[in-house]
């Protein structure tokens, strides 16, 4: 076969379960009760167990951090964990807030030492967090240095990041008691206040909500004025029916403003 071989990690879980679950040809000779030195023949098919992975070295799991994924990520622990023995495997992530926790997951599930080997001095490449629209290019988070493999991190949460109150010792006092009106603590949903939305963003939704809340009353009071002969009479829209209207107008609005959302 070819020295690389490039797969998706469902393809790659997919071969080695299949691998792990099937009987190998020791286990059929057993069986059937044909005499063999059974001995000699494991030794032969060593990796007999594993037949399509037999000469694979190591695996490359790239976007580690995608474990952590609701949904997908446990198909990153299933290649982990039916990895076959004679097998390497290399994660790669610059995004990985709990890198020392996993590395001693996988030595537990695999009985094999696992090696963390970090990058010094930080990203190569710094990571900062932007939302695009054809209107604005804006900061995504009130930290503008805030979010996974950026500078803060994420301000401490899950012990990723930097602590807010750490950041701006050497600023003024001014300065310092501002960041800290701003930043410091938690929010409502008990997350670091450095991860709010930017004010910038937090603006121009509140603007687009109150100009679809505006286009909805408009169309309310036209529907009223027509179905009553002139005369309105309060809403004909049921409120579900209005919550489905705002979320359509919404949907419209990201699609002009959003190329990337269908």
């Amino acid at each position: 076969g070819a020295d690389i071989t490039i797969m998706t990690t469902e393809v790659y879980r997919n071969m080695a379960w299949r691998a792990r679950t099937s009987p190998s040809l020791v286990e059929l000779i057993e069986e059937e009760g044909m005499q063999v030195d059974v001995d000699k023949l494991e030794k032969s098919l060593q990796r007999d167990e594993y037949d399509d992975l037999s000469s694979n070295s190591i695996v490359v799991l790239d976007e580690f951090h995608y474990m952590g994924q609701k949904g997908r990520g446990s198909t990153w622990e299933e290649c982990v964990i039916t990895n076959p023995p004679h097998t390497q495997i290399v994660g790669l992530s610059a995004t990985l807030p709990n890198a020392h926790r996993l590395a001693a997951w996988m030595e537990s599930v695999t009985g094999r030492k696992t090696v963390l080997v970090e990058a010094s001095g930080g990203r190569p490449v710094p990571l900062r967090y932007y939302f695009a629209t054809n209107r604005i290019l804006s900061p995504l988070f009130r930290d503008e240095q805030a979010g996974p493999g950026a500078p803060h991190g994420l301000l401490g949460l899950r012990g990723d990041g930097v602590d807010p109150s750490k950041i701006y010792k050497k600023k003024t006092k001014k300065k310092l008691e501002k960041y800290a009106s701003i930043m410091q603590g938690l929010n409502e949903r008990g997350l670091p206040r450095g991860l709010d939305l930017h004010p910038t963003l937090q603006s121009a939704a509140e603007k687009q909500q109150a100009s679809i809340d505006r286009r909805l009353q408009r169309m309310m009071a036209r529907e009223s004025y027509g179905d009553y002969n002139g005369y309105g009479k309060g809403p004909t829209m049921s409120l579900k029916e209005q919550r489905k209207a705002k979320e359509n107008m919404l949907k419209k609005e990201l699609r002009k403003s959003v190329p990337s959302v269908t």
